[in-house]
């Protein structure tokens, strides 16, 4: 005796139209997940480049404050202790400047000095002057920039939260 064939296809396209359904929405959530994350990555991004212009422009401002100094007619016409003297207070008195050392040797001036981002010291530029200056000639005076570099905190893996995973 030969048995019914159950050759029924009614559920088929039900099912079909379930799957595709299921990959929507898994692929739709993904997506979104995907792009919350290159959000954040992007935020985090901007807010470095931020803190790097940001750095960079007070560093160029604080060259330009040294360069006014260094033409005023008391620093051209000041032996070089007073020229420190005169620079000195000036990294002084601003506000970004963290720390600053300055050097005479061989007729000119060597300052090095580090910034940081107004009181926040996990970033910043440190920079390495030399600054020659003929006496009573504000037009002699020239800066010459041996260092400008971005400097940044490093990442302490053992106090700050995040980082490797131990295991």
């Amino acid at each position: 005796m030969k048995r019914p064939a159950y050759n029924s296809k009614r559920g088929a396209a039900s099912v079909l139209m379930i799957m595709l359904l299921v990959l929507l929405v898994f692929f739709g959530i993904l997506s979104l997940v995907t792009a919350a994350t290159d959000l954040r990555l992007s935020d985090r991004r901007a807010r470095a480049n931020q803190a790097y212009y940001l750095a960079d422009s007070q560093a160029a401002r604080l060259l330009a404050r040294i360069g006014e100094v260094c033409r005023q007619d008391d620093y051209l016409q000041a032996g070089p202790d007073r020229q420190s003297e005169l620079l000195a207070a000036l990294l002084a008195e601003e506000p970004h400047v963290r720390t600053y050392d300055i050097a005479s040797a061989d007729g000119r001036l060597q300052v090095k000095a580090v910034t940081g981002l107004d009181g926040r010291d996990e970033q910043g530029m440190e920079l390495e002057l030399d600054i020659f200056a003929a006496a009573g000639r504000p037009q002699s005076v020239r800066i010459e920039v041996g260092r400008w570099s971005w400097w940044k905190k490093p990442f302490d893996y053992q106090a700050e939260p995040g980082g490797v995973w131990e295991g």
